[in-house]
């Protein structure tokens, strides 16, 4: 089962105080977590820590165990975690089915066009959560 890690974690942006001081905290693959906060608290950037976007200041984060995620290839990080941010900036107007279909680029390589799977995959999936009649 993968789970993620985080041993006697701190973080801090540079100059500033502390956001987490010693956080211990194991997640595992099976689970639903919520957090929970006011803006501003960190519950993004304890995301980008526990996907390798940043490292902590002090403390390691594991994955699987044992392995520290500063070791663990992205793509393979992409196969079991995804991360869609509050706020998008990118520079092309994307479909739904397009912007789902990003979610599919760590089981390709780079820059291959999606296969017919993939746009099976991305056309069950939003047909599951309702929103099939947005996908053009």
């Amino acid at each position: 089962m993968i789970a993620i890690t985080l041993q006697n974690v701190t973080f801090s942006f540079p100059g500033q105080k502390p956001i987490f001081e010693h956080l211990n905290l194991r997640l595992f693959g099976n689970q639903v977590i919520t957090l929970l906060g006011p803006n501003g608290s960190g519950k993004s950037t304890f995301i980008k820590l526990c996907m390798g976007f940043l490292a902590p200041t002090a403390g390691e984060i594991l994955f699987n165990g044992n392995l520290p995620l500063k070791k663990v290839p992205t793509h393979q990080i992409g196969n079991y975690v995804a991360y869609v941010p509050q706020s998008e900036s990118f520079p092309y107007h994307l479909s739904v089915s397009d912007y789902v279909l990003l979610g599919r680029t760590a089981k390709n390589r780079l820059v291959q066009m999606p296969t017919a799977t993939d746009n099976d995959i991305v056309t069950e999936i939003l047909s599951k959560i309702g929103l099939n009649k947005f996908s053009q």
